[in-house]
């Protein structure tokens, strides 16, 4: 895990939503977006709106 994190560093990929610039406050407009992409429809678990904005809050 370790090294994947220094990949990603030296890469400048960020480690979480906060470090990428994403803030609480975009998180409804993203759940809505997220929910209307074709990756809800094929998830093999039912997916809802509060699923997503409680994976948001825990990357954040």
């Amino acid at each position: 895990m370790a090294l994947l994190r220094e990949l990603n560093a030296v890469l400048g990929i960020p480690a979480t939503l906060h470090d990428a610039g994403v803030t609480a406050e975009s998180f409804d407009a993203m759940a809505d977006d997220a929910m209307k992409s074709g990756n809800i429809a094929v998830n093999p678990r039912a997916t809802t709106k509060a699923d997503v904005l409680a994976l948001y809050q825990k990357a954040l």
